[in-house]
């Protein structure tokens, strides 16, 4: 019934039906995001520019798939993994990896909006991952951004874990090179205002 929504919802032209059809099926895809053919459901959402609703599906099942943070013990302690660790690593990756693909995709050249469209659509997309409360999901927009060599938007980004991102990725010896010359007085005052 859900991808029967999401499939009206690109068929209607009216704008003001598609976001109650997009608000619809996201309410129902919510309830049943553990069992949903999650890839799918991104690209039709995508299609709808659904982007932030992209990104609260994608989170939802990732806190599902892992109850017991089992990803966020493995980033913060080392890659020492049993087979359970191993696999809530592997699905929480997958739902993260639909959302920088969308945002890859949304970077190309034969994207069909304007740069200026792209960039409020990329913000929208990653203001909606640095307001959830996923700590891999802010990791893996850090290293999104760093590989594109966009390191002042993640000084800027005033996310809740990135300090200790910072430390993390300086402990395992990487990661935070990339950053070249970095005004670190500046970037304590923003910690220390986001942190009190």
């Amino acid at each position: 019934m859900t991808m029967q929504l999401l499939e009206r919802g690109i068929a209607c032209p009216s704008t003001g039906s598609s976001h109650r059809i997009i608000v619809e099926a996201v309410r129902l895809l919510k309830e049943s995001v553990s069992k949903l053919p999650l890839i799918q459901v991104a690209d039709k959402l995508i299609k709808l520019r659904a982007f932030e609703a992209v990104v609260d599906i994608c989170l939802l099942r990732a806190a599902r798939d892992d109850p017991k943070q089992l990803a966020i013990n493995v980033y913060r302690n080392g890659p020492k993994m049993d087979n359970e660790s191993m696999e809530v690593v592997r699905k929480r990756g997958a739902a993260y990896d639909i959302i920088t693909k969308m945002m890859d995709d949304l970077r190309c050249p034969s994207s069909t909006v304007t740069p200026n469209q792209r960039d409020v659509e990329i913000d929208e997309i990653m203001n909606a991952v640095l307001k959830s409360e996923d700590e891999l999901a802010h990791v893996g927009l850090f290293r999104w951004l760093m590989m594109r060599g966009e390191k002042e938007k993640i000084l800027k980004s005033k996310s809740v874990y990135l300090e200790q991102w910072l430390s993390i990725e300086i402990s395992k010896g990487g990661g935070v090179k990339g950053l070249g010359p970095v005004d670190w007085s500046s970037f304590l005052v923003t910690t220390e205002t986001i942190t009190h």
